[in-house]
């Protein structure tokens, strides 16, 4: 999760739980990296361009992050507790392979997703090749004047 041209990217960062997320600052100012989100309250005091800082998060769940010294600067980080999850590319595609046949639900999560918690819930039942879904999400006005969108 660089800080880059004032900035977090990526925008969202889709990590297993357990995993550690490197924070590179790659301005030429210091920035404070935090968040409050019960998923993995924290804070990175404080540091300059060229330094990098690295978290472990261990919980499930969304994690928000901000700059305390730039309030502009938003990104998510969406920690997952599956071994089957994807993050969509540039045109909104996502590719799920290997899933296992029986049902289950298939869950999308978008920052600006006016559905509770951010989360749309289709139940799914895999039985041989899946079939391409098209969905579309109901998605918040964004207050946000920043960049990264």
């Amino acid at each position: 999760m660089a800080q880059r041209d004032m900035n977090f990217t990526p925008y969202v960062l889709v990590v297993p739980a357990g995993a550690t997320v490197s924070f590179p600052n790659q301005d030429a100012v210091s920035h404070h990296v935090y968040s409050f989100s019960p998923a993995r309250k924290f804070q990175l005091p404080l540091y300059g361009g060229g330094l990098s800082r690295s978290l472990t998060f261990p919980t499930a769940g969304t994690v928000a992050i901000g700059c305390n010294i730039h309030d502009s600067m938003q990104a998510y980080i969406r920690v997952i507790d599956t071994a089957f999850y994807a993050q969509t590319d540039e045109k909104g595609v996502v590719t799920l392979t290997n899933l296992p046949n029986g049902a289950g639900d298939l869950v999308i999560w978008h920052p600006m997703s006016s559905a509770k918690g951010g989360e749309t819930h289709l139940p799914l039942n895999v039985q041989g090749p899946i079939k391409p879904i098209s969905v579309q999400l109901k998605i918040r006005r964004m207050a946000h004047a920043g960049g990264g969108y």
